[in-house]
């Protein structure tokens, strides 16, 4: 069993204007929600591809509940923990130009993560993954923490955040970390230039604690260092691309669906597959779409 924790989820507001107008009033030409923050994201590609899964994480408010009867109506378990308040609700308002209104979210504290750690410790899951930014109530070295804590329970826990918290949950050895070019240059204080530079900094990061490591390079793919030091390749295939929020997150659970059947090439040709099906893709990407680029024999 797969648990996805997303501590701070998000509903996504897209408006799309002729122009936006200071000061007046601005009438949409069209407009929808989208359900997400990275663990949902990474329990809805986990669906799709067959894989049992658990979304967990806090909701809050009417947004909160908003989500959790998303993931339901796409066949995601789920598992919140409720808290006072309301979900992040963000405005992205797309006229002339983008602007972006993030809301600050529900106040989440450490003994609320007491609380869902108790939680899911009792169901005992074979891996969680740790996704997304932290709330603002909390302190940078809180994945740090949950690592060491579902770590001594036996479970194997897999870390898709950045920044501080990310160099935080890197000294707790976590089973996997899944950072991107950025991500991993930023961990790596330098710029990472050539296939060299990145194998050495994912190297580090080991040393530092990472025992795997899966790094999403955009339209290169993706490489991966397993715990014993050796590393597997996968190229993109070049496509149009339409959409690369949720790639990232496709990449994890396309990874994941393979990995737990032991078979590593297999795990990292999948996540390339699944996250290059998605940027080609307005929304994250169908079994069939996925299925067809892992199977492309060209």
């Amino acid at each position: 069993m797969i648990y996805t924790v997303t501590l701070n989820p998000a509903v996504d507001y897209n408006i799309t204007l002729p122009s936006l107008i200071i000061g007046e009033i601005n009438r949409a030409t069209s407009e929808n929600f989208h359900f997400g923050g990275k663990g949902v994201n990474v329990s809805l590609m986990l669906t799709r591809l067959g894989v049992e899964n658990v979304a967990a994480g806090f909701i809050a408010g009417f947004s909160g509940k908003a989500i959790e009867e998303d993931l339901k109506s796409n066949r995601v378990k789920t598992d919140f923990y409720k808290v006072e308040g309301t979900t992040r609700l963000n405005i992205k308002i797309k006229g002339d130009a983008e602007t972006e209104i993030n809301g600050a979210g529900p106040t989440v504290t450490l003994k609320d993560v007491s609380l869902l750690m108790d939680s899911i410790c009792e169901k005992s899951p074979e891996y969680v993954c740790l996704c997304g930014s932290l709330p603002n109530s909390l302190p940078s070295d809180t994945y740090k923490h949950m690592v060491s804590r579902f770590t001594e329970n036996g479970i194997n826990c897999a870390v898709d955040t950045s920044g501080i918290a990310l160099r935080h949950a890197v000294s707790a050895s976590p089973f996997l970390i899944k950072p991107n070019l950025s991500e991993l240059c930023y961990l790596a204080g330098t710029k990472l230039k050539t296939t060299a530079d990145v194998q050495k900094a994912a190297q580090n990061l080991q040393k530092l604690g990472a025992r795997n490591i899966l790094i999403s390079m955009g339209g290169y793919g993706a490489m991966f260092l397993d715990e014993k030091g050796k590393f597997y390749t996968q190229p993109a295939p070049k496509i149009k691309v339409v959409n690369t929020v949720g790639a990232g997150d496709s990449l994890l659970a396309g990874f994941l669906s393979r990995y737990i059947l032991k078979d590593v090439r297999a795990a990292v040709k999948m996540g390339v597959a699944a996250g290059t099906a998605t940027a080609q893709t307005d929304g994250l990407a169908t079994y069939s779409q996925i299925m067809q680029i892992f199977n492309d024999k060209s």
